[in-house]
């Protein structure tokens, strides 16, 4: 099977047994999702890499669908502990370098996991505000809001620019994805033109 391109949940939470499996279960699901693709792989494939049968399967899941859910919240969440976490260990005063460090860590997480990340949003951008992006959009508008208060920063909307930087960090990373280019410094060119959005 393909490398997982996935990342890491380290939340120092400890599992029971039940977790622990189900969590193995979305690994190897998803191992087989990214080589056989969504669509063509079955709930047999899952279960020949698992070596598990369809009682054990139907413990944890009603359905493939049922898996492709559970797994894009999985994506969600360690996205989001990834890039909040990397914002969390500067100091609340050093909003300019949270900031930095949000679209750093958006760029680095997005691009190691992009395979991850297009099989499990794949049939939801049908949706135009899907719970998952509004989750990671609320993350930088609460940061935002924090530099406002603290008179950092001033803009109209905190909600419209944390959109607006959203979309250009995606755009920009699937642009490089797409070419097959390396990075670049991306992050350190996106922190500069993004934060004239800013005003000071």
């Amino acid at each position: 099977m393909p490398k997982k391109n996935t990342m890491p949940l380290n939340n120092g939470v400890a599992l029971s047994a039940g977790e622990k499996r189900r969590a193995e279960l979305l690994d190897i699901a998803q191992g087989v999702f990214l080589e056989k693709g969504f669509e063509a792989a079955t709930i047999n494939d899952i279960l020949a890499a698992a070596a598990l049968s369809k009682g054990g399967f139907y413990h944890h899941f009603k359905s493939k669908d049922d898996v492709l859910n559970a797994l894009r919240s999985r994506y969600t969440q360690q996205f989001l502990e990834i890039v909040e976490g990397r914002v969390a260990a500067l100091p609340d005063t050093a909003l300019e370098e949270k900031f930095k460090a949000w679209i750093t860590a958006y760029v680095d997480a997005y691009f190691s996991s992009h395979a991850v990340h297009d099989l499990v949003y794949h049939s939801v951008h049908a949706s135009r505000a899907n719970a998952d992006r509004l989750a990671v959009t609320g993350s930088l508008e609460n940061l935002l809001q924090q530099g406002c208060k603290q008179g950092v920063w001033r803009f109209s909307s905190a909600a419209f620019t944390a959109t607006i930087i959203y979309s250009a960090i995606h755009g920009l990373v699937d642009d490089v994805i797409a070419d097959g280019r390396g990075m670049d410094h991306l992050a350190e060119r996106l922190h500069a033109s993004l934060r004239l959005l800013l005003q000071a």
